[in-house]
């Protein structure tokens, strides 16, 4: 972590030990105080509830005394992403080659362990937008190999929008819905698009920024991003993999300040939650996807989950200003 910086670092709180192999995805639930991350690779949703016998405009997350769930999907050879319904209970989301619904997660109960029983449970499949005969070749999952995609929800059908990408991962949209942000993590960079509603379809890409770190020879995704969320003032906040931090930037690209994971070489994505949406919420990875080899030993709490606040009156709130909100992930229309 060399040089000196002119925008303020901060460091994320150790929230929960869930040891994800790939966490990602993660969603805060505002109607039901949930929540949501998903572990790609062992095909899991995990589900965090707000501390309980607390009245529900107070609740927060609490490691000591949360309920923690999690449901396996063991038809499933992994779990790309989730999104919440705007209609109806639980979510549409990605399989390795398919897009299908999730049912709603069960609630945890009160018992505070760290970890319940995983409840087996099953997908229902939309569409399968990646052909036989590609499914077998490497990186052809939906969120690698150029297979980006739209969902149609009259047709049913998935249409690619993207082609010959090497690692797609984070995409959001500016709170007006007219600017598409999004992630190639073996491109340097975020790129910004000017997005079309009525066609789900995205043009003119343009970069919006580069990583503001000094490059390191000893980290070989050093300058690369993961997962993306824009907060309700359109502020863009994205993972970046070599310098073990979530990144901010304003609407014009200037740096807001930097949220390093203590003990975690990998943070993959984060959103906002709590009862006022002002919890940054970062999910993580296993040591072995930073691109050092494994070194798990000496970073124990890759695969966990973190959180940082941003309330009024702290140093990072008041970078973003007393009207500042989070705001929630986009919902499934449709």
């Amino acid at each position: 972590m060399p040089g000196t910086y002119s925008f303020p670092i901060f460091v994320a709180e150790h929230l929960l030990s869930c040891q994800n192999n790939l966490g990602e995805s993660v969603t805060w639930d505002s109607r039901r105080h949930l929540l949501h991350w998903i572990d790609i690779e062992k095909a899991e949703i995990h589900t965090s509830v707000a501390t309980p016998n607390e009245p529900p405009s107070d609740k927060t997350l609490d490691p000591e005394s949360n309920a923690y769930g999690v449901e396996v999907y063991p038809d499933l050879a992994g779990i790309g992403c989730i999104v919440l319904k705007e209609d109806g209970d639980g979510f549409i989301g990605n399989s390795v080659h398919d897009f299908v619904l999730f049912p709603q997660p069960r609630t945890p109960n009160d018992d505070p362990q760290t970890r319940q029983p995983a409840h087996h449970r099953i997908a229902k499949l939309l569409c399968s937008p990646v052909a036989p005969e590609v499914q077998t070749l490497p990186n052809s999952r939906l969120n690698d190999g150029g297979l980006p995609c739209r969902y149609d929800t009259e047709s049913g059908r998935a249409t690619a929008i993207f082609h010959d990408i090497g690692i797609s991962n984070g995409i959001d949209f500016s709170p007006d819905g007219r600017t598409m942000y999004y992630i190639d993590t073996m491109v340097l960079g975020i790129f910004q698009y000017d997005y079309d509603e009525a066609t789900g379809l995205p043009s003119n890409r343009r970069l919006f920024a580069l990583s503001p770190f000094e490059a390191r020879s000893d980290r070989r995704m050093s300058g690369r991003f993961d997962g993306i969320c824009v907060d309700a003032q359109g502020n863009v906040w994205a993972a970046e993999l070599g310098e073990s931090a979530i990144v901010g930037w304003r609407p014009d690209g200037e740096v807001i300040c930097a949220v390093r994971v203590p003990k975690c070489t990998t943070p993959t994505i984060c959103c906002f939650g709590g009862p006022t949406l002002d919890t940054m919420y970062i999910t993580s990875g296993h040591s072995k996807y930073a691109g050092i080899g494994d070194v798990q030993a000496d970073f124990p709490w890759s695969g966990d989950l973190f959180n940082f606040k941003l309330a009024l009156g702290s140093e990072a709130r008041m970078l973003l200003g007393e009207t500042w909100s989070g705001g929630e992930r986009n919902r499934f229309r449709g």
